[in-house]
């Protein structure tokens, strides 16, 4: 399953942080490399299966419990096992500072700003503990009965969530962690913070057959306009 458009904004430590799309998949195929955008972040989390991650020209093994970062530039692909397939849930994130709100800083300048770690944490690989999993379960459970208060709930779930994905960062014994060189083409648009999620889509999973005109009518501009916005 996978929702997408799901608006859940709030905010941490003058970080701004937009959810796009939230999804809990079994991942029979692979997915080609490719990068995220400015400002955009992909959680992974894969409580069953195996399988393996290339992230920068590095390998990374997936096992249940694998945890790990994707950021802007983060040049990164995956494979699942053919026999046993990884089940992943991914929380696709829009992640920036607060208008005014001061420069990009660096891990070890934000101690005690959550906020401000995730943002300069561009890649992170490591094993995720049982609270993770649950609060998983428990955003999975509130989107799939969409209750009244959902939405006040996905927010603080969500929030949740990236506080502690940035308490396992801190968590030396967790994996390898520490921010990397930003390297990607930064994506200017005023077209709605969907559309970054419908290019990346369609660079990943309609590659072979994408052509300007087809991506043109994917997000409803002109081509000179589709031009100038990639």
């Amino acid at each position: 399953m996978k929702y997408r458009d799901v608006k859940i904004n709030f905010e941490i430590d003058g970080v701004e942080f937009s959810v796009i799309s939230i999804s809990l998949e079994k991942l029979t195929e692979s997915f080609p490399k490719h990068s995220h955008s400015r400002s955009s972040y992909e959680i992974h989390y894969v409580p069953f299966g195996y399988g393996r991650t290339v992230c920068n020209g590095q390998e990374y093994r997936i096992v249940p419990g694998t945890f790990y970062v994707t950021g802007p530039g983060i040049e990164h692909e995956q494979q699942s096992d053919s026999i046993n397939p990884m089940t992943e849930f991914c929380v696709y994130i829009q992640a920036k500072k607060r208008q005014n709100s001061g420069e990009r800083r660096q891990a070890n300048q934000i101690k005690g700003k959550p906020g401000l770690y995730f943002l300069a944490t561009d890649f992170w690989y490591g094993t995720a503990d049982e609270r993770i999993n649950e609060l998983m379960k428990q955003i999975v459970s509130e989107l799939e009965t969409g209750t009244e208060d959902s939405e006040e709930v996905l927010e603080s779930l969500v929030r949740l969530y990236i506080l502690m994905s940035v308490r396992l960062y801190r968590n030396e014994k967790s994996g390898d962690n520490g921010t990397k060189e930003k390297s990607g083409m930064a994506v200017k648009s005023d077209t709605g913070k969907l559309t970054y999620l419908i290019i990346e889509e369609e660079f990943l999973y309609n590659y072979r057959d994408l052509t300007l005109e087809s991506l043109s009518s994917r997000i409803g501009l002109g081509k000179r306009q589709t031009e100038r916005l990639l």
